[in-house]
């Protein structure tokens, strides 16, 4: 349930309105909120003396005036976006667009400038149909003046903010910091979990099935694991799903089964299709290479004949082999999730630390082939990794790697003495591998 709340509100906050609406109502609320205080509990004191103490006439005069200039600095902050995000996208990728208007810092800065707006709105209507007997609100006029003032400060702050985020560096940096918060809450501490009984997921439960299919085109990006035990459980059956979050479904197609033949039950079979949440696109709910994606992506695009940007590409080499560092030093979740009774009820399709590492590794490898920089760089980085090895499983995910480097090296264009080189240190690398396994 947590994660499925957690699933609604990335896909809300990764809309650039999303704050910057709860900040503009927050600021109407405090508007409204200052001017009633001001007629009611704080109609005693005269603030006359201390703020705001002009005419009605100048006031509203003034406060439409601030709106118009308001509403021309959201404007502005709005195109400055525009222009951010069409530099995000040639140069790192369009993809990192989401990353980028989710990003809370942009949405706080566009939340200021149009909750500015409303509050000078606010103020407007106040001062609609005041006369020169009213008493004027002169708090509730010096808080929106304020509001206004900070803003200009506010629009240097959001240019600097937004120049700072176009460098690749930062956007690297921040991809980074949402893989390593994804790999710390997809997987847990070594140790710190239960070990259930092992048990095989027996061939019988593969035999005599029924096929549950999408209801719908799309991404999975959710799968409720607790509701479906709960319905294997109460139903003393199994249920296997053959995909994972982040993979693409079909109308129709089969993403679960259930070992039981000709199975009827229609509300079942229905309570089984509800437990897979999918979406027009991918999201980092309970997809731990999501980010990864984003991160090679900037990588490649870097390393393409039209951009030929190598010191980028070197930089998302060291931040995924920090990411994955992180990731060799905890455990991911069980496939198989067991009843009460040590049962085995449910089998999810999951992701495995080979599939991480080559994902991470193999098309940043294959762009840059033909440069000795970054395959010196990825053999480092898995001489890195490799004392982290805790698995077997581990230390052959990175000899996968340093296979498919030491291919590149045979197949490729580089001079004798860099061929050299490199494979003196690819077979040393090997070597060391071999070692891990003894």
């Amino acid at each position: 349930m947590i994660s499925k709340l957690y699933n609604i509100w990335k896909m809300f906050s990764g809309n650039l309105w999303f704050l910057p609406v709860v900040i503009s109502l927050t600021y109407l609320g405090l508007t409204f909120g200052v001017y009633f205080a001001e007629r009611g509990v704080l109609s005693e004191y005269d603030f006359t003396k201390f703020l705001y103490n002009g005419g009605v006439e100048d006031a509203k005069r003034v406060t439409i005036a601030l709106l118009a200039s308001m509403i021309t600095m959201a404007t502005l902050s709005i195109s400055i976006t525009i222009v951010a995000l069409t530099l995000a996208a040639s140069q790192l990728g369009p993809r990192l667009i989401r990353t980028f208007m989710r990003d809370s810092k942009t949405q706080q800065f566009i939340g200021v400038f149009f909750g500015a707006v409303i509050a000078c709105f606010a103020l407007s209507i106040i001062l609609y149909d005041a006369q020169d007997d009213f008493k004027l609100p002169s708090l509730t006029i010096s808080f929106v003046f304020t509001l206004c003032f900070i803003n200009l400060f506010a629009l240097l702050g959001f240019v600097n903010h937004l120049g700072k985020s176009c460098i690749a560096d930062e956007m690297i940096k921040k991809v980074s910091e949402n893989l390593m918060a994804s790999i710390n809450r997809l997987t847990h501490e070594k140790g710190d979990k239960e070990k259930t009984p092992h048990k095989k997921w027996l061939a019988s439960y593969d035999r005599n099935t029924t096929s549950i299919t999408s209801s719908k085109n799309g991404y999975i990006q959710y799968i409720d694991r607790n509701e479906l035990l709960n319905l294997a459980t109460d139903n003393n059956t199994h249920i296997k799903v053959l995909l994972g979050a982040g993979d693409h479904v079909v109308k129709h197609q089969v993403v679960a089964k259930i070992s039981k033949t000709n199975f009827k039950d229609s509300d079942l079979l229905s309570d089984i299709n509800n437990a897979f949440v999918i979406g027009e696109s991918r999201t980092s709910t309970q997809d731990i290479e999501y980010s990864l994606h984003h991160l090679v992506e900037i990588a490649i695009r870097a390393l393409s004949p039209g951009i030929n940007d190598s010191y980028t590409a070197l930089s998302v080499i060291d931040h995924v082999t920090n990411a994955l560092a992180f990731l060799l030093s905890r455990e991911l979740p069980e496939p198989i999730d067991y009843d009460d009774k040590k049962t085995p009820r449910v089998m999810v399709k999951s992701t495995s630390e080979i599939d991480m590492v080559r994902n991470a590794y193999e098309q940043i490898r294959h762009s840059g082939r033909m440069m000795p920089v970054i395959l010196n760089r990825l053999i480092a980085s898995v001489e890195t990794l490799m004392p982290m090895c805790r698995y077997d499983r581990h230390v052959e995910a990175l000899q996968s790697v340093s296979d498919e480097i030491e291919q590149d090296i045979k197949s490729g264009s580089l001079n004798a003495l860099e061929k050299k080189e490199i494979s003196a240190r690819c077979a040393a690398l090997k070597k060391d591998l071999e070692a891990l396994k003894l």
